[in-house]
């Protein structure tokens, strides 16, 4: 599965919405109702299904669910060429 497909799925699970109204431009704030205590919560939840631990300060520029998707690849990349 990719880091989209992924991200989708668990933002649907986490509002209990269909993944079929998430898209890419989809912000997070403003489309999806995801508050800063959500935000953590969502991240943290990624962060232990797929043993990642990333910098909280990479995350201060998403803002859609594209941003969100960038950020993850960037950082899996990056982690898989140490």
């Amino acid at each position: 599965m990719d880091i989209y497909s992924i991200v989708v799925k668990k933002l649907a699970q986490y509002l209990n919405i269909s993944e079929e109204s998430i898209k890419p431009n989809t912000r997070l704030d403003t489309d999806l109702g995801i508050n800063s205590f959500d935000f953590v919560a969502l991240i943290f939840e990624l962060e232990s299904d797929y043993n990642l631990c990333i910098d909280e300060e990479l995350f201060s520029s998403v803002y859609s669910v594209d941003d969100l998707v960038k950020i993850l690849s960037n950082y899996i990349e990056s982690t898989s060429q140490s």
